[in-house]
């Protein structure tokens, strides 16, 4: 085999092996990605507004029915929150964070055992920075009858 014949199968094997080497690269960034996205949604109030099953806000809070969709220059994120405890909740606060933007909602009531639906805007924010989000319970007034 002539010098130069050697070097073009050199450059060659060079070429495929970076080539690989890049894309085991990039299967093990993305599943790093996917583990640290894993993780977030273990902290118990982040959700997932691309899912339509039931998440934890926290033990007396879930949501349901989530979505979000492009409004203006931010993004409207709509649900259902479920009231699983035995109080009736009314003024409940929330804060909302999505791409490092927080926003607060009120519902006026959710009832024991009940859903109430909530839509806020948060602008500035990109839709593709917006399918997690974290939700967290501020405060509320409480009722209960005792016979």
């Amino acid at each position: 085999m002539s010098e130069s014949n050697k070097s073009s199968a050199l450059s060659k094997f060079n070429f495929f092996a970076i080539l690989i080497l890049s894309a085991v690269i990039y299967v093990y960034g993305s599943l790093i990605e996917h583990q640290l996205n894993v993780a977030s949604m273990d902290e118990g109030n982040t959700v997932d507004f691309s899912k339509n099953g039931i998440q934890s806000i926290n033990e007396d809070f879930f949501l349901v029915s989530a979505t979000q969709k492009e409004h203006l220059t931010g993004v409207v994120f709509k649900g259902r929150i479920i009231n699983a405890s035995a109080l009736k909740h009314t003024n409940v606060s929330f804060h909302i964070t999505a791409d490092y933007v927080t926003k607060e909602f009120t519902i006026n009531q959710i009832s024991s055992g009940n859903s109430t639906s909530f839509s806020v805007y948060i602008p500035e924010i990109s839709l593709s920075n917006a399918r997690y989000a974290e939700i967290e319970y501020l405060k509320s007034s409480m009722y209960y009858k005792i016979k």
